[in-house]
């Protein structure tokens, strides 16, 4: 009886260790199946041609006068600024029936239109790939969840069979029993099974470590945490890069984006080891992740996504500014 309980007690162990391992390699073997996918295209990075010579400060100053804030920080981070200058100029020589330069009016206008239209599909596209991006790292984050959830599950399971299992041949030996050593023996199955429904229950609890591999060579956020362009068309650049005039500290959109995450704790405390993890986890080309870091990852994504979409607003104001001035 007392080989029949060790052995019980050893079995209870190598279920234990073969949950995990088959666990382990079910996470390794599907993850990179189905979450290791494109969600952007390289995009050309250079500023359009043909926008002319800077204009000079006086110049720049009459266009700002004649446009809202946000209409002139939308119209300099599109490059248009010199487009709107000669506009201004031929719309002193556009009669109120549409006399004089009209073909020349027409013609500026078009080149303002067309890259107001382009700047909104850059928008577009990049808040897609930030919302894909999210979304990655998000389903990710799910299946390693619902992988320690099944876990929790088999431990509990796991230790409600062992603890029940010893319990009656427990009870059964001492029901029958007629001697000191089979009390001792049914006082031994007991303490095993409490042995097993220990630790299957404190596996439950602890057992948190699901990794997979998660890479992301294209990556926006390094690109907002080390300022350097190396997938944002130059108009959203340029609206990272602005300055929030209207706060104390006047930080960029990009500075902002930062310092949100660092608030949210997304990259565990300043100066610790944690921190720094992260920092060569989510801003390099990826590596093994944990549920909390896809979930802080995807968190991060998602206000990249939100601020690249305030951009529409700047650009709808704009073209309605300049729909109100047309004379042709």
């Amino acid at each position: 009886m007392k080989r029949l309980a060790a052995s019980l007690l050893v079995l209870i162990i190598l279920l234990e260790g073969c949950s995990t391992i088959s666990e382990k390699h079910s996470i390794a073997s599907s993850a990179t199946t189905h979450y290791e996918r494109r969600c952007g295209q390289p995009l050309p990075l250079d500023p359009l041609d043909s926008t002319g010579q800077p204009l000079p400060a006086e110049r720049v100053a009459l266009v700002r006068h004649q446009f809202s804030a946000s209409a002139f920080d939308t119209a300099s981070a599109l490059g248009v600024l010199p487009f709107l200058d000669r506009l201004l100029s031929l719309e002193e020589e556009v009669g109120l029936h549409g006399e004089g330069p009209a073909f020349a009016y027409v013609r500026e206008r078009r080149h303002i239109t067309d890259r107001i239209t382009l700047g909104i599909l850059d928008v577009s596209s990049a808040a897609v790939e930030a919302d894909c991006e999210q979304r990655r790292a998000a389903l990710l984050a799910e299946h390693l969840q619902k992988t320690l959830d099944g876990r929790e599950r088999t431990y509990t399971v796991l230790g409600l069979l062992g603890s029940g299992i010893l319990t009656i041949i427990s009870g059964g030996i001492g029901i029958g029993a007629n001697s000191i050593g089979v009390f001792n023996t049914a006082n031994i199955a007991t303490v095993i099974g409490g042995a097993s429904e220990l630790i299957f229950g404190t596996a439950a609890l602890t057992d948190t470590t699901a990794r997979s591999d998660f890479h992301h060579e294209r990556n926006l956020l390094r690109d907002i945490w080390t300022g350097e362009n190396s997938t944002f068309a130059p108009a959203i650049w340029s609206f990272f890069n602005r300055r929030l005039l209207e706060e104390p500290v006047q930080r960029t959109f990009r500075e902002n984006l930062i310092a949100q995450w660092e608030e949210e704790g997304r990259l565990g405390p300043a100066g610790s080891d944690v921190y720094q993890h992260r920092i060569d986890l989510f801003f390099g080309a990826g590596g093994r992740y944990t549920v909390d870091e896809l979930r802080d990852r995807a968190a991060m994504l998602d206000l990249v996504a939100n601020e690249i979409s305030l951009m529409n607003q700047g650009l709808n104001g704009l073209i309605r500014e300049l729909l109100k001035r047309d004379k042709v």
